[in-house]
């Protein structure tokens, strides 16, 4: 009966059921014990979903002959980070499949890691401590070379334009123009609106830095990520509380397809923000974004309009813009205005069956507002007849808590 009891006796697969709730350290350690348990900690059934949850790998690697050296091969490697790599590098996966079926051209730019030891040595020098998300980060993708031609982290109109030749793209800094701006300003530079290390007075829309680096930001492993104006000085929002909050959150849209695609470009006019209004057979749909600091007492956005003329409708609806009219109105002063003119951004579209128009503007509040209103078109083929497309409302708002 005594023998009975004795767990030496169970069969593998009951072993497997239990260690499969044991982390890889635990493991280890239950190696020692016997050499049965030696040999069953060390089969592939145990492993595979260790790599899978903290490698994300599919499949053994080349090199490995087993799922345990497969998980030993990337502990060697990434051992200090084996908490962040799988968030940083499934953000990582996510941009890079989607640029795969839909822009393959960007990831030509986007260049290999740099060797840990250049992270040590600014560290070092600095006396500082890079958070371990954006350490990882740079160790997968050492930013975008100088020859790119379309940030691969987005891109927003620049003011009125609506061609997209005329987009400003959110590249990603390389090491060594980070670094570069630590030395002058002691904040860590993540995106600039060149590949160019030494542009760095272009009209960006915002910078993204690191705010905090210190000893304690290495113990918490993290620090706010700051959206810095170009033009006004000081002004200051905090986009997201960690580099791998920031990653994702960006990673999870593009894949899901929040952001619009215009031209092979990414637009950063979020889904979220979309509103729909339909007048017979034309839909105007709307999507804005924020802009921080182009001026010290008012918040900018920009707005994304899409007019469309269903495919179904009759040629006798097909009709052409004529003027705007719009109602502006800001939620903190109170004001409210009426805005009106011939055409929208000097055009003048045409809308006729299946028939697409976009274009882009942009407005300023003191920090939220709202904006609605109708464009007069006329038919065609009976240029007396005039109908109101209605334009919805739209509620602009900052997402980014501002910094005094």
């Amino acid at each position: 009966m005594e023998r009975d009891r004795d767990i030496s006796n169970l069969p593998d697969f009951a072993y497997h059921e239990v260690f499969k709730y044991l982390d890889y350290k635990d493991i280890r350690s239950a190696s020692l014990a016997c050499k049965h348990w030696n040999a069953i900690s060390s089969e592939d059934i145990i492993w595979k979903p260790l790599c899978k949850f903290y490698w994300l790998l599919e499949t053994i690697p080349d090199n490995c002959v087993t799922w345990k050296d497969a998980f030993t091969l990337f502990e060697q490697k990434y051992s200090d980070y084996i908490n962040e790599y799988r968030h940083i590098k499934g953000a990582w996966s996510k941009i890079e499949k989607w640029y795969e079926n839909n822009c393959p051209e960007v990831l030509h730019n986007l260049q290999d890691g740099i060797d840990e030891s250049t992270l040590e040595e600014f560290e070092k020098e600095n006396g500082v401590f890079l958070p371990k998300d954006l350490k990882l980060s740079f160790l997968l993708h050492n930013g975008q070379s100088g020859e790119a031609e379309i940030g691969i982290l987005g891109s927003l109109f620049e003011q009125s334009s609506f061609t997209a030749g005329n987009m400003i793209s959110n590249f990603l800094c390389s090491f060594e123009t980070s670094q570069e701006n630590y030395d002058n300003s002691r904040k860590m530079l993540l995106l600039n609106v060149s590949p160019d290390p030494e542009v760095l007075v272009s009209p960006a829309k915002f910078f993204l830095f690191y705010q905090k680096l210190s000893e304690a930001d290495q113990e918490e492993n993290t620090s706010d990520i700051v959206a810095c104006s170009r033009y006004v000085t000081g002004e200051n929002y905090v986009a997201s509380e960690s580099y791998t909050q920031w990653l994702w959150e960006f990673a999870e849209k593009l894949a899901s397809g929040s952001f619009a695609t215009i031209n092979g470009q990414v637009a950063l006019y979020d889904s979220t923000t979309e509103v729909k209004a339909v007048t017979e057979n034309i839909t105007v749909t709307v999507r804005w974004a924020f802009v921080p600091g182009w001026n010290q007492n008012q918040a900018r956005f920009e707005y994304f309009i899409q007019m469309e003329m269903d495919e179904t409708a009759t040629e006798h609806e097909a009709c052409k813009l004529e003027s705007r009219y719009w109602i502006i109105r800001d939620d903190d002063t109170k004001h409210h205005e009426t805005v009106s003119g011939n055409g929208v951004v000097g055009a003048y579209p045409t809308m006729k069956p299946g028939a697409k128009f976009y274009w882009q503007s942009s407005t300023w509040f003191q920090n939220k507002g709202c904006m609605g209103g109708h464009f007069v078109m006329h038919r065609l083929r009976n240029p007396g007849f005039k109908i109101n497309v209605a334009c919805p409302n739209f509620y602009m708002v900052s997402p980014w808590k501002k910094l005094n």
